[in-house]
């Protein structure tokens, strides 16, 4: 069959069941458009069927909504078996170490690349803040900005030893807000 629109001769399936003429990638594309043209009379469209509509609606969002709910306990689920009892306390204890050992909190070596690396930063800092000299409340800042910013959109932080830089709380704030 040939398209009315495009002009391309195409196989049956290519056309919707209606035989309009158009194959369907017109049909879909024509559909798209007259749908932007006219967004107020498919938005009534739409509320009206939801009112004519209401169980069926609901019914579809209930199902949309336990889908997800199904994932995330399946998720839980795994999750469950890798965070187990036995695992968790041996997970409390190394972090107890390090946090004996180093004083650190393991937030800390976990987000900046490990222990060698903040010990490295820290040693070459003198363990006092790089722009004011203070030695309380130590933390690392990540001179590209993209630290836990990267971490939260699951991408590796940029750890190199240049990018890093030992800051004392109030003044990582004060760079911070500068950003």
């Amino acid at each position: 069959m040939k398209c009315n629109v495009c002009g391309k001769e195409k196989p049956r399936e290519e056309f919707p069941k209606n035989l309009c003429g158009r194959c369907k990638e017109c049909k879909y594309e024509y559909t798209r458009q007259w749908k932007a043209k006219n967004r107020d009379k498919v938005n009534k469209a739409d509320m009206e069927w939801r009112k004519a509509h209401y169980e069926t609606y609901l019914e579809s969002q209930r199902k949309t909504y336990h889908k997800h709910i199904e994932k995330r306990r399946e998720y839980g689920r795994n999750l469950w078996h890798k965070y187990s009892k036995k695992w968790n306390a041996e997970i409390r204890e190394k972090r107890k170490l390090l946090k004996e050992k180093y004083g650190f909190c393991h937030n800390t070596f976990e987000r900046n690349g490990g222990v060698e690396t903040v010990i490295a930063v820290y040693e070459r800092a003198g363990y006092k803040c790089e722009e004011c000299g203070g030695e309380y409340k130590l933390q690392i800042h990540h001179k590209d900005n993209k630290g836990r910013k990267n971490i939260n959109k699951r991408l590796k932080p940029n750890n190199n030893l240049n990018n890093l830089k030992v800051l004392c709380v109030n003044c990582h704030l004060k760079l911070h807000k500068k950003h």
